[in-house]
């Protein structure tokens, strides 16, 4: 359970499942080469985030069909199954698609909890609520989430009741906020060091290496640097280098959004608005926006803070936590936790009655035909896919790049272009401005992974000619134009 970097999480041990149980057997089976290679291959280990993904679709089609009936349900479930964010995160060994779920999962049960309270049904939101701090560190914000929620639901009761001059009610109340609250800390915190094997919990504040300029603060204040942490070391450490590493920069390259690069540390205000509508589908989109006008439209029928209460408040908190707040704008893959939610409402569209339904059915039926056709395409490359507000694929650099186009997934495809082309001279991240067939990968010619100008002759001057898993660019440069693009520029300034 010591901590090597801050994005590997407990959760992240279930993808190594198959490599330890490969080191278990090896030596206890005569032909063991052979029999447990396969679980020594990262594919294996990657089953389990599949599974999680399964489990999270389940959810989506469960709370969805308790809202708004088993059309609905079904219909979220579709919505889930054919996003294509989803199904490029559902495959590989990350933390993504676990925050995803677990923050729907432990929505879930807030929700269930809160309708009728009880004692088992708290525990029960409080084990799934523990549980997601294991998935990953955006988990930890479920709980001013949960605090929001409570005030916002409890508020106008309580004004009622203070109106009245009900304070024994008020206190009632009180009360058993208090207990229940005590009851989610006590849970958390016994999962939190289950997850993390009770890794010298109790540790002082003031014996952490901290790095960020918040953990630091905190350690500094004479009331807090004596106080034994009721949490695993390693957790806290996480929590640390998150803040630094997402402040600094440290861990990753440059920001980039619509040709422009940001410094390290640096994120664009709204970078995530950006990114939904040129990689949500645009089916999917249009299906939010229907099932918001028609929710409006029809909210005497619904039970807002009842329901959907628990869908708006962490949908809206992340909206504007991760387009104003957070600094590694590296790609959709963070923006996903709110995908889930998005699924689940617009089960909202559905069951469809009256005299009106039959077009509104084959409208709906319409666009779901649209979101097939428009995600299948791109298999097997999921992380690359752009809607069709980028008509030419080529082109989706000139976007947005990072995670959302290339993160080392098309080096097999790379490979066996080359291959294929064996006897053709193609220069490959070329250190100097060359002609003929040229292959370099986005983020190199962006200047995200590498200095920003390294490839500014390319990028100014040529536009690509096809495209390698749309995350390596091929251009084919003849010597005519070169001449007029770079070596006739490069004289004249001589």
């Amino acid at each position: 359970s010591d901590r090597f970097d801050d994005s590997k999480m407990p959760f992240s041990a279930l993808n190594a499942v198959p490599n330890a149980l490969g080191r278990l057997l090896k030596p206890l089976l005569p032909d063991s080469g052979r029999t447990t290679d396969f679980l020594f291959d990262i594919r294996t280990g990657r089953i389990f985030t599949i599974l999680f993904s399964l489990i999270t679709a389940l959810y989506v089609f469960r709370w969805s069909r308790e809202l708004y009936g088993p059309a609905g349900g079904v219909f979220s479930l579709f919505l889930y199954t054919f996003s294509p964010n989803i199904i490029a995160h559902s495959r590989l060994i990350t933390t993504d698609i676990y925050a995803a779920g677990m923050i729907l999962i432990a929505g879930y049960y807030f929700w269930r909890f809160l309708k009728p309270g009880g004692w088992r049904r708290g525990l029960q939101s409080a084990v799934a609520l523990g549980l997601s701090q294991l998935a990953k560190y955006t988990c930890v914000f479920l709980y001013p989430i949960y605090l929001l929620i409570v005030i916002i639901k409890y508020t106008p009761r309580l004004l009622k009741l203070k109106a009245k001059g009900n304070y024994r009610e008020i206190k009632k109340h009180l009360l058993a906020f208090s207990r229940y609250t005590l009851l989610f800390a006590f849970v958390s915190l016994i999962i939190i060091n289950t997850g993390f094997l009770f890794n010298k919990t109790f540790t002082p504040l003031k014996s952490y290496q901290f790095k960020s300029k918040l953990f630091t603060q905190l350690q500094s204040s004479p009331l807090l640097a004596n106080l034994p942490v009721p949490l695993p070391y390693p957790y806290l450490e996480g929590l640390d280098l998150v803040k630094y590493n997402e402040a600094s920069g440290a861990t990753f390259g440059k920001i980039y959004l619509l040709g422009k690069l940001q410094e390290k540390g640096k994120g664009f205000p709204g970078y995530y608005f950006y990114a939904v509508l040129y990689k949500a589908p645009i089916a999917v989109q249009i299906f939010f926006a229907l099932a918001v006008i028609i929710y409006l439209k029809q909210r005497t029928k619904h039970d807002f803070y009842q329901d959907e209460l628990f869908l708006l408040i962490p949908f809206l908190f992340f909206t504007i936590y991760f387009n104003f707040f957070f600094q590694a704008q590296l790609g959709i893959r963070f923006f996903l936790v709110v995908f889930p939610l998005i699924h689940v409402f617009c089960g909202s569209l559905w069951p469809v009655r009256g005299k009106d339904s039959i077009w509104k059915k084959n409208a709906l039926a319409s666009l779901g035909i649209y979101l097939v056709i428009s995600v299948l395409p791109y298999f097997p490359h999921y992380i690359s896919y752009f809607n069709e507000l980028v008509p030419d694929r080529k082109m989706a650099y000139k976007i947005l790049a990072n995670s959302d186009l290339d993160w080392g997934q098309n080096d097999w495809y790379l490979e066996k272009y080359l291959e294929k082309n064996s006897r053709t001279l193609i220069w490959t991240w070329p250190s100097f401005p060359v002609n003929g067939k040229v292959i370099v990968n986005v983020n190199d010619l962006l200047g995200i992974s590498t200095l920003e100008n390294r490839y500014k002759w390319l990028r100014d001057n040529f536009e690509p000619v096809d495209t390698i898993g749309y995350s390596y660019l091929v251009y084919d440069i003849p010597p005519e134009l070169f001449w007029e693009k770079i070596t006739k520029k490069t004289i004249k300034k001589q």
